[in-house]
């Protein structure tokens, strides 16, 4: 059975609860969904709640396609989809919501599309089955929000495109499989706690001088919790500093 309806004042979904095949056409904005979302109808004592209608067919939904015109993806729009396997981002792509795909347990690879520039808090949270997290070399910039990527725990490496600047605050919190991260030279800052409890690193390779390295501004409370506490950084195969 399909079912049809509205995510956005341009943006359409189409749901095929027997493919298990999530469709989103259109342009533009996707809406924004609150865990506790009201809205007003009619007047201000009939009160209605919302929830994605991702949510709602959550059990159902193993692949999502996202047409290339949409260009955000909206806070809360597909968390929970457990069943959910694979993902096709556009090209025109500049936004993830918070807690857009919080929960997708099943949910494997991610190729992120070049025109990204922010990935919400908790984005991709406990999306316990991420193995593989695809960054653009044509990336210009990014932001990622607090804990983007907590708990990804078959998360095993990570590289950062030369453009990326910056990692939020406790952004890998819990990879607990990650084992290589590579840094581009132009980081300028690493969130407090940014791979806290990331206990199997043990290779973070920067591509800038050692000279670089001293300028970034490490959120640690001096503490080495970023790095997992056990890694070794290493630059053009030479260890400088650990």
């Amino acid at each position: 059975m399909k079912h049809y309806g509205s995510c956005g004042f341009d943006v359409r979904y189409e749901i095929d609860t027997v493919s298990g095949i999530a469709i989103i056409s259109g342009s533009g904005y996707m809406n924004n969904y609150e865990k506790k979302y009201k809205t007003l109808i009619y007047d201000p004592i009939r009160i209605v709640e919302a929830i994605s209608p991702f949510e709602l067919y959550s059990r159902f939904i193993k692949s999502i396609i996202v047409k290339d015109s949409v260009e955000t993806i909206g806070n809360r729009a597909f968390i929970g989809c457990k069943q959910l396997e694979s993902v096709i981002l556009p090209k025109k792509l500049s936004s993830i919501g918070e807690e857009a795909f919080r929960g997708c347990a099943k949910l494997r690879i991610i190729n992120l599309p070049p025109n990204i520039c922010k990935i919400g808090e908790r984005a991709f949270c406990e999306c316990e089955s991420l193995e593989t997290l695809a960054f653009p070399k044509s990336l210009i910039s990014m932001e990622i929000g607090y804990q983007a990527f907590y708990y990804c725990k078959e998360l095993r490496k990570i590289a950062l495109p030369p453009t990326f600047s910056e990692i939020g605050e406790a952004a890998f919190d819990f990879c607990k499989s990650l084992e290589e991260i590579r840094l581009p030279a132009g980081i300028k800052r690493i969130g407090e706690n940014a791979f806290e409890y990331c206990n199997s690193l043990k290779k973070v390779y920067f591509d800038g001088s050692a000279e670089e390295w001293q300028r970034i501004d490490i959120e640690s409370n001096g503490e080495p919790v970023w790095l997992g506490g056990n890694a070794t950084l290493y630059k053009a195969e030479k260890v400088f500093a650990k």
